[in-house]
């Protein structure tokens, strides 16, 4: 078996740059729904959930889609 080299810093920097980028993307493309985003991006809801977590989007993501946006109040 075969063992790859772990990333460099500067490699690690650029995949979770293309990885924020990506989900940013998807996110804007569903107006700040995580699950339209998740199914866009092909994962489950609550690993999008942690990658945005992990990544720091929590803050973006709630700034720019408050979430009254988001998830508008269900008529009785």
């Amino acid at each position: 078996m075969v063992r790859a080299k772990p990333l460099t810093a500067r490699a690690a920097q650029q995949a979770a740059d293309a990885d924020a980028a990506a989900i940013r993307a998807a996110l804007e493309t569903a107006s700040g729904n995580v699950g339209r985003a998740a199914e866009t991006l092909g994962v489950q809801r609550r690993t999008l959930d942690r990658r945005i977590n992990a990544l720091g989007l929590r803050d973006w993501l709630t700034t720019t889609y408050p979430r009254s946006a988001r998830q508008p109040r269900r008529q009785p």
